[in-house]
């Protein structure tokens, strides 16, 4: 361990944004627990990286839990009906390689998509 970061002090801008990110974004369910290792007591520099990466692991735990493959209807039922629906033209971002008027340049959409991780 280095002695220059177990005596350093956390810069002030970095206490800060660990108080507002504990009061805005954080779920309400964890952030006693965020506060509990950062707010509450003022971790020194190497404690703040110990205490991250320990943060850091439970939440890549949490991914690695779910499942691989997911439906599209769990995540939004009205994209899964999408190709149900009657539409003549739907614009899709990008769709356009050159904006001039010939029609060959124009990509048309697919009823299929593969989705990846």
């Amino acid at each position: 361990m280095n002695p220059s970061l177990e005596d350093s002090k956390l810069p002030p801008s970095t206490e800060s944004n660990i108080t507002r990110f504990a009061e805005t974004i954080l779920p309400a369910h964890i952030r006693v627990a965020f506060e509990a290792d950062f707010v509450n007591e003022r971790p020194n520099l190497f404690s703040y990286i110990e205490r991250l990466r320990r943060w850091r692991d439970r939440f890549e735990e949490k991914l690695d839990r779910r499942l691989p493959n997911q439906n599209l209807e769990s995540y939004s039922p009205h994209l899964s009906e999408f190709r149900f629906q009657k539409f003549d033209d739907v614009e899709v971002p990008g769709q356009y390689l050159l904006v001039n008027g010939l029609n060959i340049r124009f990509i048309s959409p697919t009823n299929t998509c593969a989705a990846q991780r």
